[in-house]
């Protein structure tokens, strides 16, 4: 190991004397767990904006139905109303 010296580490509180290949080991799993977190986060938010989306979409798929709907039934009020 390249990095095997022994250096101090002083962290809030703590003070403690460990190998620096350690050290690098240990902010490399800190700093993939941190991106790991924050990349769920952002699932999450996507995730639930998806399911919105969805529902909205459903909305509007009923309301387009209904004004199909009504508008077949004005259009055959006006063709009987055409052929009086």
């Amino acid at each position: 190991i390249q990095n095997a010296g022994v250096v101090e580490v002083s962290f809030l509180a703590f003070e403690l004397s460990i190998s620096q290949a350690l050290v690098i080991l240990i902010s490399a799993v800190f700093g993939a767990l941190v991106a790991l977190m924050l990349s769920l986060v952002r699932w999450f938010r996507c995730k639930d904006k998806g399911k919105n989306a969805s529902k909205t979409i459903n909305k509007l798929e009923q309301e387009n139905k209904q004004l199909k709907t009504k508008l077949d039934e004005l259009a055959a009020k006006v063709e009987n109303t055409g052929n009086q």
